[in-house]
C-alpha cells in the first residue's frame, strides 16, 4: 500500500510539472521569479531522480514483509535511502549535460 501511495505522488508531481510547463509560466509571478529556468525539465535532473530514488526505497522497505526482512541486513533500507539522498545533493551541485 505504502509503494502504491509513493507511486501516486510521484505520477502526480510528474503530472502537475507537465501540466504547469503546458500552460506557460503556469505559476504568480512571485512564485515563478524564484524557480530556475528549466523548473519544467526538473525530472530529467540527477538529483530529483535520485531523490524519488530514496522515497521508493523506503516506500518498497516499509512494504516489506517482517519475515523477508529478517533476511536483509539491518538498516539497509536506510542506508539506501540515505545514500540516494546524498547522490541528489552531489548531483544539484554538479554540472550535468546540458547544462
Amino acid at each position: 500500500m505504502t509503494l502504491f501511495i509513493a507511486a501516486a505522488a510521484l505520477a502526480a508531481g510528474i503530472l502537475a510539472c507537465l501540466l504547469l510547463k503546458a500552460r506557460g509560466n503556469g505559476f504568480p509571478g512571485r512564485i515563478a521569479d524564484r524557480l530556475v529556468e528549466d523548473w519544467g525539465r526538473a525530472w530529467r535532473w540527477f538529483s530529483v531522480q535520485a531523490m524519488v530514488l530514496s522515497g521508493v526505497v523506503q516506500a518498497a522497505w516499509d512494504a516489506l514483509p517482517a519475515d523477508l526482512k529478517q533476511y536483509l541486513p539491518h538498516g539497509l533500507g536506510l542506508a539506501l535511502s540515505l545514500g540516494f539522498l546524498l547522490l541528489g545533493i552531489g548531483g544539484r551541485l554538479v554540472r550535468q549535460r546540458g547544462d
